[in-house]
């Protein structure tokens, strides 16, 4: 049976590359990509997940870096297993490794728009885009927010009107303050373009040997290896003479070597002990966390909360009416040091025009509170 429902689809899609991922069990579902004869690819059988929806294929581009194509299906009102399955998989990955991502995950809750532009690697480092307010025209800022009002009226929808009301902030704020791109270079000053460029002949030479271990793969990813070690150790050899020539006259050069020196150097995190259970690693720590946390919404804190409730039942609508907050409160707890949020505002801007934006942000809070 299936292979009259390959040859059916090998006929339909002529022209086509066929991989396909069948759902078990059952008629119909699954996985299925389709790729132009003219485009070499190949299935990546090694990083696929048994009992999991999803297709890698590597699609290869002639003097250009292949690309690893991953088509993931969830079904609606699965387990997350087949999540982390997913993320299993591109973690076997490279990180060199260039991926595309799609498919349906079927997860409703999440807001899959591109409100923030996520960093872009340009060549090994880190691009990102922020506010540079030592350009920025505060005056004109103020006058802006002064003089036009959020007009939008609370509805039924709160998380349309809080939408509503964020684009409309940050369309003025951005009119205003430019914005500036900060690169962050991952790496020593010494690795310079000469090591970045031996780097990914590297990587591609380990993925090779990975996929077949032969002698020929050996040596080459060997002689790389030890390329990019004596480059790498003569670059950091003639930029400490460079440092140590231009010390008297300019002792910048050192300060930064300091700087990157600490920068990179490898230290032990805090262990954390809880219930005789010792956690050194990320995830451990935050399961540790995750027990912990849980003692205040066990079932028996519920069960005490109700008992408190039916006793002193709460007067909601008086509370509600009796919350006062000044502005200054508020403001108080903004640290303008620290970086925008989830919601991509930034923190300067709101402390700095709290009071022309107060009333509209009061306006929302009492139409929360009160729709519950």
């Amino acid at each position: 049976m299936s292979v009259i429902k390959h040859a059916i689809i090998t006929e339909l899609l002529a022209g086509y590359s066929i991989f396909r991922r069948d759902r078990l069990g059952r008629t119909g579902g699954g996985v299925l990509v389709a790729v132009k004869e003219t485009i070499h690819t190949k299935r990546c059988y090694d990083v696929e997940r048994n009992n999991v929806e999803f297709v890698i294929v590597e699609l290869f581009q002639e003097n250009m870096k292949s690309i690893l194509l991953y088509t993931f299906y969830r079904p609606p009102n699965s387990l997350l297993d087949s999540i982390q399955q997913l993320n299993s998989s591109l973690d076997d990955n490279l990180e060199s490794a260039c991926i595309l991502l799609t498919g349906d995950f079927n997860l409703p809750a999440i807001d899959w728009s591109l409100d923030h532009p996520s960093p872009t690697s340009t060549g090994g480092h880190l691009e990102d885009k922020f506010f540079d307010y030592e350009c920025g025209n505060f005056e004109q800022l103020w006058n802006a927010l002064t003089n036009t009002t959020f007009e939008d009226m609370p509805s039924g929808n709160i998380d349309h009107h809080w939408n509503c009301w964020k684009e409309w902030f940050l369309m003025h704020v951005k009119n205003y303050i430019p914005m500036k791109v900060v690169t962050d270079t991952n790496s020593p000053p010494w690795i310079d373009g000469e090591i970045r460029l031996l780097l990914p002949k590297k990587y591609a030479a380990l993925k090779r040997f990975q996929q077949s271990q032969t002698n020929a793969r050996k040596q080459k990813l060997r002689t790389l290896s030890q390329s990019v070690k004596y480059l790498v150790r003569q670059k950091h050899c003639d930029y400490l003479e460079k440092v140590k020539d231009s010390f008297a006259e300019n002792p910048k050069l050192f300060w930064r070597y300091h700087k990157s020196v600490h920068h990179h150097r490898v230290s032990n995190g805090p262990e954390i002990v809880y219930n005789g259970e010792t956690a050194k690693t990320a995830a451990h720590k935050a399961e540790l966390f995750n027990m912990y946390f849980c003692v205040f919404t066990s079932p028996q804190s519920s069960t005490n909360l109700e008992a408190v409730t039916r006793l002193h039942p709460l007067r909601t609508e008086l509370q509600r009416s009796d919350i006062v907050i000044s502005v200054d409160e508020v403001t108080d707890y903004l640290d303008t040091s620290k970086a925008s949020g989830p919601n991509g505002i930034p923190s300067r801007p709101l402390n700095e025009f709290a009071g022309q934006i107060a009333p509209s942000l009061c306006n929302i809070f009492n139409h929360s509170l009160q729709s519950g």
